[in-house]
């Protein structure tokens, strides 16, 4: 039960992670995007920290993200809907627990 633990500990961290990016790629003007980083790489930092190898196969990121996708297209910022969240990500893969915050940021606002 212990690994079913982390693993759910991992993909609860990996959703808000992607929530956290796709909020700030519907709103980049958001005075709130520092503050959504932070919060980014804390997530992230927990993922990595209860993430094995083991998982990689189990994480299910493309599911996670859609899932993300669909709470943050529902969201208003300011009565604001998100932008240019229409086209799904490209480049959602298994190895979303091990990137880089910062590279994680920079390729998924700039890419996807």
């Amino acid at each position: 039960m212990r690994g079913q633990s982390a693993l759910a500990s991992v993909r609860s961290n990996l959703q808000q992670l992607l929530i956290h990016l796709l909020r700030i790629r519907g709103w980049p003007d958001s005075s709130a995007r520092g503050h959504r980083s932070k919060e980014l790489e804390a997530f992230q930092d927990d993922a990595t920290k209860r993430f094995t190898p083991a998982m990689q196969q189990r994480i299910g990121t493309v599911a996670l993200y859609e899932r993300a996708h669909r709470v943050v297209r529902k969201m208003r910022i300011n009565g604001r809907a998100p932008a240019g969240l229409s086209a799904p990500c490209r480049f959602i893969s298994d190895d979303l627990p091990t990137l880089c915050t910062d590279k994680l940021v920079e390729k998924f606002v700039i890419t996807s």
